[in-house]
This record gives C-alpha cells, structure tokens and sequence, in this order.
C-alpha cells in the first residue's frame, strides 16, 4: 500500500490536472466531488454525515487537503511520457506496458500485466505497482 500511495502521490504531482476540482476529486474528511458546475460550486459527498451538500469549489479547495482524482492507465501512461522524454510509452493488447523509441524500435518494459478491465492504478497487482514505483 505504501508504494501505491507514494507512486499516486507522484503521479498527481506531475499531472495538475488530476488534484483540479471537479467530479470525482478526492478530498479529505472522507469529502468528494459528484458534479461542479461553471459558477465555481460544486457537489461534494460526505461520506462521515452519508449525505451530498452544496460548496464554493474554492472554499472547499481552502479548507480541506486535496487527495486528487484516481489515477487511471492513460494518467500512468503520460507520467512515464513526461519522465522518459525520448521515446514513447503505450499498452499492449496483452497489457503490457510497452515502449517506442525513434530508433530502437519497440520491446516490452514490464512483465506485469495492466488488467485492462480495470481501468484505476489501485486495482492493479502489487508486482505491477511496485514495478512503478521503482521507477520514481
């Protein structure tokens, strides 16, 4: 589990997108976002009080550590992109992580498979997270 947390935390540090207010962020006190709106309010679900209550997505923002969306593959995909400039990185209809440079043409880079039904990095095997996460 820590390496999970220490590979999302990383992850969300290079993709601002995935700590932005809107549905399906992650905040603490057990709060998340179910929808936003144009104003700058959103919908967040309280899991301590069971309920859905209405906030100012800034205040929310202010008062309360963000956590961040759930990392998912494509988000993994881009972090090893911005990590590993030269070349590039995708999925094998197999699931497994590959990678294509300009020259050297392409080879798998981790054994592990991504279970491709399940698109968030949590539901993935521990030997595939530690994998990652060696690499931060």
């Amino acid at each position: 589990m820590i390496n999970l947390e220490k590979l999302e935390r990383e992850i969300r540090g290079k993709i601002p997108i995935l700590m932005y207010p809107m549905a399906g962020l992650k905040l603490s006190h057990g709060l998340e976002i179910v929808f936003d709106d144009s104003d700058g309010f959103c919908y967040a679900y309280d899991a301590t009080i069971d309920k859905v209550k209405l906030y100012k997505a800034s205040d929310l923002v202010a008062n309360f550590e963000v956590i961040g969306h759930d990392v998912k593959l494509n988000d993994v995909l881009e972090w090893l992109n911005i990590k590993y400039k030269y070349g590039n990185h995708g999925i094998n209809s197999n699931g497994q992580m590959i990678y294509w440079g300009k020259d050297e043409g392409q080879y798998i880079i981790c054994t592990e498979e991504w279970d491709l039904s399940k698109p968030n990095l949590k539901n993935q095997s521990h030997d595939l997270i530690n994998y990652l996460a060696g690499l931060i």
